[in-house]
C-alpha cells in the first residue's frame, strides 16, 4: 500500500492515531528499505565508454566498434560502500579472437589495478552476453571503478554493460 500524496486525516497532539495510518506508514518505510537495500542494475550505454582511438563509438549503430586490438573502458557508477556483485556485457565477436573483460580500480592515489577479469574464447560473429560474478569487491574511500573491454582483433562490438550490485546496511 502507498502513502497517499496529501494527508487523509490530521492528527491533533491530544488525539488517537488510527491503526491505518501507522500501518501504511510502516509498508511505506519496508519499501523505501528494500529499494535502497537491494540489487540495483546500473546500464552503462557505450556512449559512455572511453576508446583507446582503434576503437570508435557507432552513432548510427549504440555500439563499440574495434578498429583492431584495442582497449574500451566503461566507467561505473559507483559510491563507497557500494558491493559489485556482477557485469554483464553486450559484445560480438569475429569466431577468431578472444575478448577480455576486467573490472579495473583506481584509487585516489593514482594506482589502476586490475581486480578481476574473465576471457571470451574465440565469440562467435554474433550478439551475445558475457556475464561474471565478482568474488567481494566493496567500493572503498576514494576508489573508482571501470570495466575494461579488451578486443584482440578488428570487427568486434561491444554494447551496453550492465553492473548488478547492492549497498549493504
Amino acid at each position: 500500500m502507498a502513502l497517499p500524496t496529501s494527508r487523509d486525516e490530521t492528527c491533533a497532539p491530544s488525539g488517537k492515531v488510527r491503526s491505518a495510518l501507522l500501518n501504511a506508514l510502516q509498508d511505506f518505510i519496508i519499501s523505501l528499505w528494500a529499494g535502497r537495500h537491494g540489487d540495483v542494475v546500473e546500464a552503462v550505454h557505450p556512449s559512455k565508454a572511453r576508446t583507446d582511438g582503434t576503437s570508435t563509438y557507432s552513432h548510427a549503430n549504440q555500439r563499440i566498434d574495434s578498429g583492431g586490438v584495442s582497449i574500451v573502458h566503461y566507467p561505473l557508477d559507483v559510491r563507497v560502500g557500494d558491493r559489485l556483485k556482477s557485469v554483464a556485457v553486450a559484445r560480438y565477436g569475429t569466431g577468431a579472437a578472444n575478448i577480455t573483460i576486467r573490472l579495473i580500480k583506481m584509487t585516489a592515489a593514482g594506482a589502476a589495478s586490475n581486480v578481476e577479469s574473465t576471457t571470451e574464447v574465440n565469440p562467435a560473429a554474433a550478439w551475445g552476453t558475457t556475464t561474471f560474478n565478482f568474488a567481494d569487491v566493496t567500493v572503498a574511500a576514494g576508489e573508482t571503478f571501470a570495466i575494461a573491454v579488451e578486443f584482440g582483433a578488428n570487427a568486434m562490438r561491444s554494447g551496453t554493460v550492465h553492473l548488478t550490485k547492492d549497498h549493504p546496511p
